[in-house]
């Protein structure tokens, strides 16, 4: 068992003035976001949107949202359709399961164009710049709808890690990625081999070897806050999910969708990646017209919550697309 203060310890404590709401989609669905404002100004230099990944929940990226807040940035997060304390797809809550990527793309419209969009117009200085941050399926999920939306809501966006690929099957065709998922299709709904239902034995890593981080206080954030708050638990990904996911990723390999993205984006790519597939993310940094590829060696996957020798070189990228845009701001 982990130590519940962890979670108390201020950078991984809820900011203050957080505020949480939730809000239905189209097919019904509740929705849960969180947000909050600077505190030292009025007027935010930019609205930060972060989009988190397979399996992840809002509170797993309060230490980001601090540091976000401190650059006088406003924050938004929300939890994706099947986690966190949104709403579940099916019966066992903890499988994890998607009728359509599309549906989550969907999903984050609403909550752009209804809430962050109408929150950062101030009347004194007009649009507060929007920047997206995203990791892995989250990186994902805002890459399509940067690439199928074309609204020019977002100034700029920077992803960790982003799922273009799947590590385990990307040395086969896509095609044959997909006749493996179609095959099981009529076990849609059982967990992939190797998952199940959350236990306390989950991504527990007492040899240090974790494919998540080699940060040991971050790295056991994740399993932390299942721990101590049943309400924020899944397993594992399903059959359905996998094909879905697959799916999702052959429509992101398509260049000409990946062209129609025309705002600078940043993608960090985990030299010690054992989740995502990196080649993937290097062919999408050529094909976004306005891509800067940061490689990070050694790092593993989730890259906001590793050691700051490869977590703060990210975050300086970050702050230059802040100060690039936000000093549009008089």
């Amino acid at each position: 068992m982990i130590d519940k203060n962890l979670l108390t310890q201020a950078r991984f404590s809820q900011p203050h003035g957080w505020r949480w709401h939730t809000f239905r989609t189209a097919r019904n669905y509740k929705i849960r976001m969180g947000s909050a404002q600077p505190e030292q100004s009025t007027i935010p230099a930019a609205a930060i949107v972060i989009l988190p990944g397979l399996s992840e929940f809002a509170e797993k990226y309060f230490e980001l949202a601090h540091e976000m807040l401190a650059r006088n940035c406003s924050v938004w997060v929300l939890d994706w359709f099947g986690q966190g304390e949104s709403d579940r797809p099916l019966e066992n809550r903890q499988k994890i399961s998607c009728d359509d990527f599309a549906y989550h793309v969907d999903d984050l419209n609403t909550f752009i164009m209804d809430y962050i969009k109408p929150a950062s117009m101030h009347p004194h200085v007009g649009k507060i710049p929007m920047i997206m941050l995203g990791h892995s399926m989250g990186g994902h999920i805002g890459l399509r709808y940067l690439a199928e939306k074309q609204n020019k809501i977002f100034a700029a966006a920077a992803f960790s890690a982003p799922m273009l690929e799947i590590k385990q099957v990307e040395n086969f065709p896509f095609f044959i990625q997909r006749a493996l998922t179609t095959l099981m299709q009529t076990s849609k709904d059982s967990y992939l081999p190797g998952a199940s239902d959350w236990g306390p034995t989950h991504r527990a890593d007492p040899a240090g070897l974790s494919p998540f981080s080699s940060d040991p206080v971050r790295d056991v954030l994740h399993r932390a806050w299942f721990e101590h708050y049943p309400y924020l638990r899944v397993g594992g990904p399903t059959w359905k999910w996998a094909h879905e996911a697959i799916k999702s990723c052959a429509l992101l390999a398509h260049k000409n969708l990946l062209n129609m993205i025309n705002i600078p984006v940043l993608l960090a790519a985990a030299g010690d990646d054992r989740v995502v597939g990196n080649r993937a993310i290097a062919r999408a940094a050529k094909l976004i017209p306005h891509a800067q590829l940061l490689e990070l060696p050694q790092a593993r996957h989730e890259i906001f919550m590793e050691r700051d020798q490869y977590r703060k070189p990210f975050l300086r990228k970050i702050d230059a697309l802040i100060q690039a845009h936000a000093r549009k701001i008089g």
